[in-house]
């Protein structure tokens, strides 16, 4: 037998409002439950989420205030996960990393023709928007090696004004040809 929670508004109608069913599954906004805890409409919790599960459900998921863990029971950011992390895009435009908004910039992982790209922009969604491109180190904000939007690469310089801009001392092994105007 199952026990029904109904109001009574002022017209005495007996909406229904949750059911717990004789195997125990609790319904919310349905009245035939199929899991321990069914609800249909919109949930509001005040305090932490955990949601658990084996391998072919959800697994661990976690919250905590505006932060989401997946794996992680004190998550740090807006979504922080603990393992590894699956993306996937079916459309073929990519994968964008954006910022706030796209003005802001990011980066798209794209494969076009075969040939994989990491593309740097300030509108990814556009893909015709260039920005320059630096590897920094995050506590110290050094740059080692920046592409900027002209093609020119440089290595310890974040604005090469040569193709190849190497700020530091280089060590070649060996090569076979050099080339150029000034062979000094």
């Amino acid at each position: 037998a199952s026990h029904v929670f109904s109001s009574n508004g002022k017209n005495e109608d007996g909406v229904e409002i949750m059911r717990v069913t004789g195997m125990g599954n609790v319904g919310i906004g349905t009245n035939a439950p199929s899991h321990l805890l069914e609800v249909n409409g919109t949930g509001m919790f005040s305090d932490n989420v955990v949601l658990t599960g084996n391998q072919n459900t959800i697994g661990n998921l976690f919250t905590s205030f505006a932060n989401v863990g997946i794996n992680n029971t004190d998550p740090q950011s807006s979504l922080d996960v603990l393992g590894t992390l699956h993306v996937s895009n079916t459309s073929n435009n990519g994968i964008a990393l954006e910022g706030v908004t796209t003005v802001n910039g990011g980066l798209r992982f794209n494969k076009i023709n075969d040939v994989n790209f990491i593309e740097s922009g300030t509108d990814t969604s556009q893909g015709d928007s260039k920005a320059d491109l630096h590897f920094a180190s995050i506590n110290e904000n050094t740059v080692f090696m920046s592409v900027v939007t002209s093609g020119n690469v440089g290595i310890n310089s974040s604005n090469p004004s040569h193709t190849l801009e190497v700020n530091g001392t280089i060590q070649v092994n060996s090569f076979s040809n050099f080339k150029g105007t000034n062979n000094t």
